[in-house]
This record gives C-alpha cells, sequence and structure tokens, in this order.
C-alpha cells in the first residue's frame, strides 16, 4: 500500500467511526436525561411506598450515572478519530508537497547561525515546516537543534539512518504516537514542573513537621468522629474539623500553589503516559532507538511512575467537588496530604523524570525524520566518508521543490581547498543549486534520504553568506554585515575548522571593480584553508582564476538560451564559464527600458 492510500483508507475509516460515534452520542444524551429524570419520577410515582421509592429513583440515578461514564468515554473516541482524520488529511496534503498547516519553527530562525538563514530551514516554506510533525515543545526543540548541528561522525550518521530506516517502515506506530501526541497540549510551564524545576515559593518548608500532622490529625479526627457515633460528645469532633481547616488556612499559600502547577494537570500526565508506553511496547532493532528506549526501562518502567502521578494529581483535584471536597479536608487534611504526596513523588523521582521526557522528546522528533524517510521513497540514503574530502553526488536536486519542478544535477568535488566557482545570468539557477548542496547536506547529518540518486560526501560542518540582511538597529550597512560574516568565516578556517562554503554573489554593497578585487582576495584566502567552496557570481572575470589555480578552482555555468523576446531556462549546470546574460532582456521585456542601448 502507497503513503498516500494508507493515509486515505485511514482517514475514510475514522470519517466512518465520527459518523457512528456521532449518533451514538446524541442517544446517550437522551437516555441520559431519560434516567436523571426518571430519578425523580419514579419517587413521585412511588412515594407512597418505601421500598419502590427508594430503590427505582436509586436505579434509575445509578442507570443515569453509568451513562455518564458511557457518553464521556463515547466522546472521548470521537475526539480520537477526529483527530486522527486531521492528522491524515495533513498527511495526504504533505504525500502531495502542501505542508501549510506544520509548524513552521519560525522561533529558531537566526540570521547569525552559519546557515540556517541563508538554506530556509526555519520558517514558512522552510525545511524544518517539511518535516516538522513533533508535537511536544521538547520535541520541536530537539529537531531544530538537529538541523542547526548535523552529525558529523560517519559511524553515527549510519546509524541514524539505520534506525530512521526502521522507523519508516512502522506507520502504524508513528500514526498512534503522533495521535497520542497530538490529542493534548503541554505547556513549557506544565512541563518544568513535572521535571522538576521548581521555583522557590514551591519549596515546602517544614516537612518534617507536615508529615507528622498527616498522620496525627487525621488519627484524632477519627477517634473523635468514633466517640461521636458511640454516644459521645460532638465537641472533640468540632474541635478537630477547626485545627485541621485552621491548619489548611495556614498552609493555604503553598496549597493553592501547588493547586496552580497540578491542579488539573492530569491531561499533562495522560499525554507523556500515553506517549511513554508507545515507546515501551515497541520492541525496536535499531542501536540508537534501541539505546534510548532502555532509558525508561532501567530502575522500574516509567510508565508505572506516570500512572502513580496521574492517581495522585486526581486525589487532589478532588477539592473541586465541594461536598467531597469539604468532608475530606474537615477529617483528613487532604489538600495538605496530596501537597506532600506529589512533593514526595517528584522528590523520589526527579533523577529519572528528566531522561524520561528526554526519552519522549527523542521520540517525538526522530518520528519526524522517519515521516520524512517515508514520504519520499525515491531518495537515497547517503554514503557518509570520513577519508578525504570528498562530494560525488548524481541527480542532486532541491529537496523542498515538488518532485515534477525539480531540476537535477551532478556534482563531484575531490580534495581540499577545491573551490568551485559558478556563473551564471539572473534567475538560471545558481542560488538554488547552492541550496540544493546545503539542505541535502544537512538532510545527511540528520540521517534522511538525500534528493539524489546516489550521493558520497565527507560530514563538514556548513558556513554561508548568501542573505545578508543591513540593521538599522545596529547602525550596520549591508556592506558591513556581509564582510562581518565572512570575517567570522575566515577567522573559523583559520582556526582550522574544515568547512563546506557557499557564498552567493559576494561584497554586493560596493562597486564592481572593487567587488571583483575582494572577491579574488578571498578566494585566495580559501584556496589556503582546509575548506571546499562553491562560489556563485555574476562577475565572469573571476572565473579567470581557474588559470592561476588549475589544481584547485573549476569552473561551472548556469546558460539560458534567447528564443526571440523569450528566455528559456533548462537550469542545468556545465563545466565552463557561462556566455549569455538577461538583465536588459529582462528590463525591455518587463517595460522598464523602451529602446536597446
Amino acid at each position: 500500500m502507497t503513503l498516500l492510500e494508507y493515509y486515505q483508507t485511514k482517514k475514510e475509516d475514522a470519517s466512518r467511526k465520527i459518523a457512528v460515534l456521532s449518533r451514538r452520542m446524541e442517544r446517550l444524551s437522551a437516555l441520559r436525561l431519560i434516567a436523571f429524570l426518571g430519578t425523580f419520577i419514579f419517587y413521585w410515582m412511588f412515594r407512597h411506598s418505601l421500598v419502590p421509592a427508594i430503590l427505582l429513583p436509586f436505579a434509575s440515578f445509578g442507570s443515569f450515572l453509568y451513562l455518564v461514564r458511557i457518553h464521556i468515554q463515547t466522546s472521548r473516541d470521537w475526539q480520537r478519530n477526529q483527530v486522527l482524520a486531521v492528522i491524515c488529511e495533513r498527511e495526504i496534503q504533505a504525500a502531495r508537497h502542501e505542508f501549510g498547516d506544520f509548524h513552521d519553527g519560525n522561533e529558531f530562525t537566526d540570521p547569525s547561525h552559519p546557515y540556517s538563514f541563508d538554506l530556509d530551514i526555519f520558517g514558512k516554506g522552510s525545511l524544518f515546516q517539511m518535516m516538522n510533525r513533533t508535537t511536544t515543545s521538547g520535541g520541536t526543540e530537539m529537531l531544530a537543534k538537529w538541523m542547526k548541528a548535523p552529525l558529523l561522525n560517519p559511524v553515527e550518521i549510519i546509524e541514524r539512518q539505520q534506525s530512521v530506516n526502521e522507523l519508516a517502515q512502522l506507520r502504524d506506530w508513528r500514526t498512534k504516537f503522533l495521535l497520542e501526541g497530538s490529542l493534548l497540549e503541554v505547556s513549557d510551564y506544565e512541563k518544568a514542573m513535572l521535571t522538576g524545576n521548581f521555583p522557590d515559593q514551591y519549596r515546602i518548608k517544614d516537612l518534617k513537621m507536615l508529615r507528622a500532622m498527616m498522620y496525627i490529625l487525621p488519627l484524632l479526627s477519627g477517634v473523635a468522629l468514633g466517640w461521636l457515633i458511640t454516644g459521645g460528645t460532638h465537641l472533640w469532633l468540632l474541635l478537630m474539623l477547626l485545627i485541621n481547616l485552621g491548619v489548611l488556612f495556614a498552609y493555604r499559600k503553598i496549597i493553592d500553589r501547588y493547586y496552580t502547577a497540578f491542579g488539573n494537570r492530569t491531561q499533562t500526565t495522560e499525554k507523556y503516559l500515553s506517549l511513554l508506553d508507545s515507546i515501551e511496547q515497541q520492541d525496536f532493532q535499531g542501536t540508537e532507538l534501541h539505546r534510548i528506549r532502555d532509558i525508561i526501562l532501567k530502575d522500574g518502567k516509567a510508565t508505572s511512575a506516570f500512572r502513580s502521578l496521574k492517581k495522585r494529581m486526581a486525589q487532589f483535584e478532588i477539592r473541586q467537588n465541594i461536598i467531597p471536597g469539604m468532608i475530606l479536608n474537615s477529617l483528613l487534611i487532604w489538600d495538605l496530604q496530596s501537597v506532600i504526596r506529589l512533593h514526595d513523588w517528584q522528590k523520589a523521582h526527579a533523577s529519572k523524570l528528566e531522561n524520561w521526557i528526554k526519552t519522549v522528546d527523542f521520540f517525538d522528533a526522530f518520528t519526524s525524520l522517519a515521516t520524512f524517510a517515508d514520504h519520499n521513497p525515491k531518495y537515497t540514503w547517503p554514503t557518509p566518508i570520513k577519508e578525504n574530502f570528498i562530494l560525488d553526488a548524481t541527480g542532486l536536486g532541491h529537496p523542498m521543490l515538488k518532485p515534477g519542478k525539480r531540476i537535477v544535477n551532478d556534482i563531484r568535488m575531490k580534495g581540499w581547498s577545491e573551490i568551485a566557482i559558478v556563473t551564471g545570468a539572473n534567475m538560471a539557477g545558481k542560488s538554488t543549486f547552492l541550496r540544493s548542496v546545503g539542505l541535502n547536506f544537512v538532510l545527511a547529518g540528520v540521517g534522511c534520504p538525500v534528493a539524489a540518486e546516489d550521493m558520497r560526501y565527507y560530514p563538514l560542518d556548513i558556513f554561508t553568506s548568501m542573505r545578508t540582511n543591513d540593521s538599522l538597529l545596529m547602525e550596520e550597512s549591508y556592506f558591513l554585515a556581509e564582510l562581518k560574516r565572512l570575517a567570522k568565516l575566515m577567522e573559523r578556517l583559520r582556526s582550522g575548522e574544515a568547512m563546506l562554503v557557499l557564498l552567493d554573489e559576494m561584497l554586493k554593497g560596493t562597486n564592481s571593480t572593487d567587488k571583483l578585487k575582494g572577491s579574488q582576495y578571498l578566494v585566495r584566502e580559501l584556496a589556503t584553508t582546509q575548506s571546499v567552496t562553491i562560489l556563485a557570481t555574476h562577475d565572469v572575470q573571476l572565473t579567470e582564476m581557474e588559470k592561476l589555480y588549475p589544481d584547485r578552482i573549476t569552473n561551472y555555468c548556469f546558460e539560458i538560451v534567447h528564443d526571440g523576446d523569450d528566455l528559456i531556462f533548462d537550469y542545468k549546470l556545465r563545466p565552463g564559464i557561462v556566455k549569455t546574460m538577461n538583465a536588459s532582456l529582462l528590463m525591455k521585456k518587463m517595460g522598464i527600458i523602451k529602446n536597446n542601448i
């Protein structure tokens, strides 16, 4: 079954279930109303007969409570199928190369990053938006971190590829994991409370004394209640109720703070519980997946701890029901007991909890990589090599372009200090080619298949200068901003770092003569470093440097063909120097100029 057929079938099945469940909820709502009204009707009808007046209303109200429970479960099933239908629809759109419904990671946009801004890693229409399926904030951050700092060790890359490939085959597991994660939202604040990053106001003072009161006061309340039941005075019970309520009042601030943190948070726990359970139940074979999964299986299962937390949170939430809450607090100082239970749980599991949450985040981010691989079965798994620099790619294309519009090219570079100077007219494909190389390096570094027929490469850090911005706030001109970026590049290269350098039209902010001279100096510097550079330029004169460094510099070009007033772009990379430009023709065609100069 193809990926598109899989999600279409899943969506149709979910839609059918939604219709069935909707009708069932309507019937249950009617039956609930009948059962609830029956409680009073039966009492009225049999009010003069003791047994029927008690049994029939009781049975009717019991039926009402049972129907409420069934309605809640049916409503949850309805919600699950609604979310599943949305997930499937998004994946159907993604299969058609439409990713607008996915979070674009714009918050990670950083113009100062070595390459993410220039390569459109984050933001609308970005690689992140194309890949992202995360449902936790930690998973989102982890995926962004991987994309900003890809793996460089070939052994780790191959291990990651194996795990991504394994998870790509598990569509049902990924769909369930995504469903469980999408059902509930967990804020960073809620996550911080779970992982023990408590502000000082959540620390409990006088803990030993409170623990003693947890046992002594309920015991004395029980004795006073027993005294009353056996015919004793009510004054002792009244005294204990006043003492208990006084203690709760004295600690009301810490109780309120804990309730703010943990009250109504049962759903938060349910989300992590369901995700951890999905991870525990799957027997992964990949080394990396297996190692991470083992974290939540050591020293007792994480799901057991989360079930305990869920139970303690539910006990705390009893205070929302006024009558049970008043009774339990008056006799058992229930709220204070709930606070201490939660405090003890956090203390017992704090050392492991952060790793458990990170495990969920890891699989959350990993699901995005696997889904990307599943969506692109024609992509190839690149071969990382760590002996000497090599980039040997056949049929390399831009991964964010639709397959029908993607033009692919071959590129072969071998050895350090090699420089490819790419010339071409405006819109001929130079910048797209640079991004194709950079984006596929990123994909390879996170363990994903690449948009190529075949690719062998040396894993490298990437540095780009393609889209430098000026800054009025920083009082920087465009030219100064670009110089600062190039200075960072050379500083890193001179410190001994090895890098893939992608440059698009250097020194755009100065005159053509100065620009050419500055570009020539920079090319000479790059030719002495442990780097590999692809440089796109309109300066045809710069290609003459191939004569000075024939063993290091190679010229490539993107040509266009004039067909009368039309321009034909084939976007194919060729050896050599461009012969045709198009600026004046485009200006004339758009009515900017009317006559030939």
